[in-house]
């Protein structure tokens, strides 16, 4: 669909009437903010136990450790219910079955000052196991900020692995047997140099195939994003069309069918407390939606897509360190929701959106770096006339 049409599209989107009282969208779950223990980074919501109910997962990187809090009734969460000790700092975290035995299991990218590796630790019903033998990926470098994801390249039915430094110009892939083991494939190079990579994987140009999304720059070097196409054996490659420049240095960047035309679109952070939303013409080719990029009231340290006010569209929720924004989609582009920005933090770097309290409205939770207590926010039924 051309990008003409798509802004079209995002114009009828309904908007409050005016004049109308509007209730937050987000309020405090009951009780006091679940302490989780100091230093809470990613966050995942995952049915670890199978009991119908979402566990939360939350990383702790300084304190060495990976903490599950259980689900129960009402989105309430016992805290850390089970932890796994590690022994080095888990720089980035992911889940996914790489064993194929139903239960999910837990990657872990770490390095020391030789090198940089990925971990699996087995999935149980209570937790998770004892790290497997780290694989190393790459010489160490010393700005490590990881991306580890869980995802089928080679379309076999067995997860691999993607993994990049974040500072360094390359992709590192390991492809999965389905038993839980791996085996290192040439690193993928990236456009741009050592400046800052943010990258997602998902099929943008329909071929059914996981594609790359690479949004990179720096202080001093052009900030842009590249597309590059996946081969389906757990290759990449970029085509010099497939890449658009990008108005400011990303920090943190998701993909979502924004105007729900079935294609992948683009969002990205900046280091300035702006995100942009670059949509998809069907081809794996972007270009800035019309009023992107849109402004945020901080600097956004992680982003998510989900439905907030139940109208369609994907709307955008940014962890921004100290609260939670929430941006409806609408026909200005994005607004910010009522009540927005959310207090959170202190350190809010992370998010994760789901239906923790099975009411049908999405929740948010909120990681706290630099404290010790995350923060539930619940979708709010009277913000949906209910």
């Amino acid at each position: 669909m051309r990008t003409h049409t798509k802004v079209a599209l995002l114009l009828l989107l309904s908007v409050p009437a005016a004049g109308a009282e509007a209730q937050d969208l987000l309020v405090p779950a009951p009780g006091a903010p679940l302490d989780v223990g100091r230093g809470s980074g990613e966050l995942f919501l995952a049915d670890l136990d199978g009991d119908g109910r979402v566990d939360l997962v939350s990383k702790h990187l300084l304190e060495r450790r990976v903490a599950v809090h259980r689900g129960g009734r009402s989105g309430a969460f016992t805290a850390n219910a089970f932890a796994l000790a590690l022994p080095v700092e888990a720089g980035a975290i992911a889940l996914g079955d790489v064993d194929r035995d139903g239960v999910l299991d837990l990657g872990i990218a770490i390095r020391d000052s030789t090198g940089e590796y990925v971990q699996i630790a087995r999935g149980t019903r209570s937790g998770f196991g004892d790290p497997m033998p780290p694989i190393r990926t790459h010489a160490a470098t010393a700005t490590w900020k990881p991306i580890i994801r869980l995802v089928d390249l080679d379309r076999d039915g067995a997860l691999d692995i993607v993994v990049g430094n974040g500072r360094r110009a390359s992709v590192e892939i390991l492809l999965g047997d389905g038993t839980g083991g791996f085996a290192l494939q040439p690193s993928v190079p990236l456009a741009g140099g050592g400046a800052r990579h943010e990258f997602e994987l998902g099929d943008v140009d329909g071929d059914g195939i996981l594609d790359l999304v690479d949004a990179g720059g720096g202080e001093t070097a052009r900030a842009f994003l590249h597309a590059y196409r996946g081969n389906g054996r757990g290759g990449f490659a970029m085509r010099s069309a497939d890449s658009v420049a990008l108005p400011k240095v990303p920090r943190a960047t998701t993909l979502a069918d924004v105007d729900r035309d079935g294609d992948l679109d683009v969002l990205v952070a900046h280091i300035d407390p702006l995100v942009s939303v670059l949509l998809n013409d069907g081809t794996g080719r972007f270009a800035a939606m019309s009023g992107s990029p849109f402004p945020l009231p901080g600097p956004a340290f992680n982003l998510a897509a989900a439905d907030m006010n139940g109208d369609g569209p994907p709307d955008l929720v940014a962890a921004t360190v100290e609260s939670v924004t929430v941006l409806l989609a609408d026909s200005r582009g994005y607004v910010p929701a009522a009540g927005s920005p959310y207090p959170a933090g202190p350190g809010a770097y992370r998010i994760v959106v789901g239906d923790i309290d099975r009411d049908g409205l999405d929740d948010v939770i909120a990681s706290s770096f630099e404290g010790s207590v995350v923060r539930i926010l619940l979708g709010n039924p009277e913000a949906h006339g209910r």
